[in-house]
C-alpha cells in the first residue's frame, strides 16, 4: 500500500506541473517575457529616464512661456492683437498652432508615464533578473516541465515497487528545488514582477500607445515647422536676421529657445520609447494575465509535497499495510510444530509402528 501512496502522490504532482506548463502557455510566456525585458532595458536606465524627464520639463516650460509671454510680445512687435496673432499662426503655421495647443495635455500624459517608469525601476530590475541576471527567462518554463516529468517518472517507478529509491529521490528533488527557489529570491522577484505588471496594465494598451504615437507626430510636425518656416517668417516680419532672432529669444524667452534647441533630441528619445512600447504590445498581452507569484508558490508547494512523500516512503509507519510472504511461511512452520506435537502426545503409536507404516 505504501508504494501506491508515495507513487500516487509524486505522480500527481508531476502530472499537475506538466499540465500547468502546457495549459498556461508558459513556454510562450517565458519567451515573450525575455523579449520584453530585453527591449525595455535601455528605456528603464537612469540616464534614459532622466533624459525623458528633462525633455518633458523643457517642453512644458516652453509651452507655458510661449502662451503667456511670447505671444503677447509677438503681438506687440507685429502690431496685432493676441486674437489676430493666433488667427495668423493658425493660418500660416497650423502645425505650430496645433502643437502648442496640445502641448499641455501631451506633457502631462508623458510626464505621468515617465513618473510611473521611474517609480517602477527597482521592480523592473528585480523582474529582469528572473531566474537570475545571467540566466534567461526561457529556462523557467523548462524547469517547470522537467520538474513535472521527473516527478511523474518517480511516481510510476514507486508504484512499480521501487519505493525506497523513489522516496529518496523525491525527498532530494523536493528539498533541492525549494532551496534553489529561495536562494534565487524567486518569491520576491515574482512579487516585484506582479507589481510592475499591475502598474503597466492601465497605461500599456493599444489605445494609449497609438495616442502617444499620434501626440509625438504632432510635436514632431510642430518642431519641424517652427525651425523651417515659422522662425524665419517671424524674423522677416520683425526685420531681424536669424541670428538676431535667436539672440532675442535666448535673452527674452530662454525656455522657448532651450526647447527649440533640444526638441529634436528629446523627440527622438520619445520616439524610441514609443517604438519599444509598440513593438512589445503582443509580448505584454501574453504576460499580462500571468500571476508570477502564484507560479512560484505552486512550485514551492509541489516540491514540499514531494519532500513529504519521500519522507513518508522512507520513515513512515506503513509496514502494517504491506503484504508479507513470510506470514505464509510462519503458518507452515506452525503446522509442522503442531504435527510434531501430535506425535509426541500419542502414546499408543510406537516408532516401530511408524516404520512399518
Amino acid at each position: 500500500m505504501r508504494r501506491f501512496i508515495v507513487g500516487g502522490l509524486v505522480a500527481v504532482v508531476g502530472a499537475a506541473f506538466i499540465i500547468l506548463t502546457l495549459t498556461q502557455n508558459l513556454f510562450r510566456v517565458g519567451t515573450d517575457f525575455e523579449a520584453l525585458t530585453t527591449d525595455f532595458r535601455p528605456v528603464m536606465q537612469d540616464e534614459s529616464i532622466q533624459g525623458y524627464q528633462a525633455g518633458i520639463e523643457g517642453l512644458a516650460a516652453a509651452g507655458e512661456e510661449f502662451q503667456t509671454q511670447l505671444v503677447p510680445a509677438l503681438s506687440l512687435a507685429l502690431q496685432m492683437s493676441p486674437e489676430q496673432l493666433q488667427a495668423f499662426m493658425a493660418d500660416q503655421y497650423p502645425a505650430t498652432a496645433q502643437g502648442m495647443a496640445a502641448l499641455p495635455q501631451l506633457t502631462t500624459e508623458f510626464g505621468g508615464l515617465v513618473t510611473m517608469l521611474d517609480q517602477q525601476q527597482s521592480n523592473f530590475e528585480s523582474a529582469d533578473a528572473i531566474p537570475t541576471s545571467n540566466v534567461v527567462a526561457q529556462t523557467v518554463p523548462w524547469g517547470f516541465f522537467v520538474f513535472g516529468l521527473a516527478a511523474l517518472g518517480l511516481g510510476i517507478w514507486a508504484i512499480a515497487g521501487h519505493v525506497k529509491f523513489t522516496s529518496t529521490a523525491a525527498l532530494v528533488l523536493g528539498v533541492v528545488v525549494i532551496v534553489a527557489t529561495f536562494a534565487m529570491a524567486m518569491p520576491s522577484k515574482a512579487s516585484d514582477a506582479d507589481d510592475l505588471n499591475a502598474a503597466l496594465k492601465p497605461v500599456y494598451t493599444t489605445e494609449t500607445v497609438q495616442q502617444a504615437q499620434g501626440g509625438l507626430a504632432v510635436l514632431g510636425a510642430m518642431g519641424n515647422e517652427m525651425s523651417t518656416s515659422m522662425l524665419p517668417g517671424l524674423a522677416e516680419a520683425m526685420q531681424l536676421t536669424p541670428d538676431q532672432l535667436n539672440a532675442f529669444l535666448e535673452n527674452s524667452f530662454p525656455a522657448t529657445a532651450q526647447a527649440l534647441a533640444t526638441m529634436p533630441e528629446a523627440l527622438a528619445s520619445f520616439d524610441e520609447m514609443a517604438t519599444v512600447f509598440d513593438q512589445n504590445l503582443e509580448n505584454y498581452d501574453t504576460i499580462k494575465p500571468v500571476d508570477m507569484s502564484n507560479l512560484v508558490w505552486a512550485l514551492i508547494g509541489g516540491s514540499l509535497l514531494l519532500a513529504l512523500a519521500g519522507t513518508f516512503g522512507l520513515f513512515g509507519r506503513g509496514d502494517a499495510l504491506e503484504p508479507h510472504v513470510e506470514h505464509e511461511h510462519d503458518s507452515g512452520q506452525g503446522e509442522e510444530l503442531r504435527f510434531d506435537a501430535g506425535l509426541e502426545e500419542s502414546p499408543d503409536v510406537s516408532t516401530k509402528d511408524l516404520v512399518s507404516v
